[in-house]
C-alpha cells in the first residue's frame, strides 16, 4: 500500500470526524435530539386521557349599616332645629371618622405592599441577569465542546492532505 492510499485513506477520515462534529453542533443547537424524542413520544407512546375535578369555594361576607334620612321638622322653633342639625352633624362626623381611620390605614398598606413589590421585582430582575448569564456561559462551553471535533477532523484532513504530497 502506497503512500496515496493512506493519505487519501486520512483525508477520508478527517472528513468523516469533521462532519461528525458539525452534525452534532448543529443538532445541539437545533435542538434535534429533543424533537425526535417530542415526535416519537407523541406518535408511538399512548398516554392516558387527562382528568381531573376542580372544586373551589367562593364566599363574601358584608357588614351593612344604615341609617333613617335626616327630616328637619319645620314646626319646631329655630334654636331647637339648630340643635337636632348640630346632632345630626356631629352624627355625620363619628360615622365618617372609622372609615377615614380605615381608608388611612389601607393607603399605608397600599404603600408598603408597592414597597415590597418593587422589592421582589429588583430581586427577580437581579436573578434573571445572573442566570441568563450562566446560561450564556453555559452555551459558549457547549459550543467549544461541539466544534472540537470539527477541528479534530480539519487536522486529521490537513495531516492526510500533507501525505498526500509525497504521493
Amino acid at each position: 500500500m502506497s503512500i496515496g492510499f493512506w493519505s487519501t485513506l486520512i483525508e477520508l477520515v478527517g472528513t468523516l470526524v469533521t462532519a461528525y462534529g458539525l452534525a452534532v453542533a448543529y443538532g445541539r443547537a437545533e435542538q434535534i435530539p429533543a424533537q425526535i424524542r417530542n415526535w416519537w413520544d407523541r406518535t408511538f407512546r399512548k398516554r392516558p386521557p387527562g382528568t381531573g375535578t376542580a372544586q373551589g369555594t367562593y364566599g363574601w361576607t358584608a357588614t351593612v349599616g344604615g341609617y333613617a334620612p335626616f327630616r328637619l321638622d319645620a314646626t319646631l322653633p329655630v334654636p331647637e332645629q339648630l340643635a337636632l342639625l348640630e346632632n345630626y352633624v356631629r352624627e355625620l362626623r363619628g360615622m365618617f371618622d372609622p372609615v377615614n381611620t380605615k381608608i388611612a390605614g389601607l393607603d399605608r398598606a397600599i404603600k408598603q405592599t408597592k414597597a415590597h413589590a418593587d422589592t421582589v421585582a429588583a430581586q427577580a430582575l437581579a436573578e434573571a441577569k445572573a442566570e441568563i448569564e450562566r446560561f450564556r456561559d453555559r452555551l459558549d462551553e457547549l459550543q467549544a465542546v461541539d466544534l472540537r471535533w470539527a477541528v479534530r477532523g480539519v487536522l486529521i484532513t490537513g495531516v492526510g492532505v500533507f501525505l498526500g504530497f509525497w504521493a
